[in-house]
């Protein structure tokens, strides 16, 4: 049985200076040019005012790791890994409350 919560959870917050892996940190603010603390290298293509916050299953991660590939939170660049959360829910235009 797992420790998880029995509802869909932020299990990781992470973030770099640029480029992956992007690093765990305690919390993070949702600000206007995406999270707190996360930057981009390539300027002209990343950032600006209508840059992603991205999304990844933690469910998905330890799928990945039980085929073997060495994959962690915060690896594939993800801003926030989830738990619980049922995806096929989510699409253009569905709003998620976090934190």
């Amino acid at each position: 049985m797992s420790n998880r919560p029995p509802y869909p959870h932020v299990h990781q917050i992470n973030i770099s200076d640029g480029g992956v892996p992007k690093l765990p940190v305690w919390e993070a603010k949702v600000q206007e040019e995406g999270l707190e603390g996360d930057r981009q290298r390539n300027l002209k293509y990343h950032g600006g005012p209508d840059r992603a916050v991205c999304l990844y299953s933690l469910e998905l991660i330890e799928r990945l790791q039980d085929e073997g590939h060495p994959i962690d939170a915060g690896l594939s660049g993800e801003n926030l890994t989830l738990s619980g959360l049922e995806w096929d829910l989510v699409k253009p235009g569905v709003r998620l409350t976090i934190g």
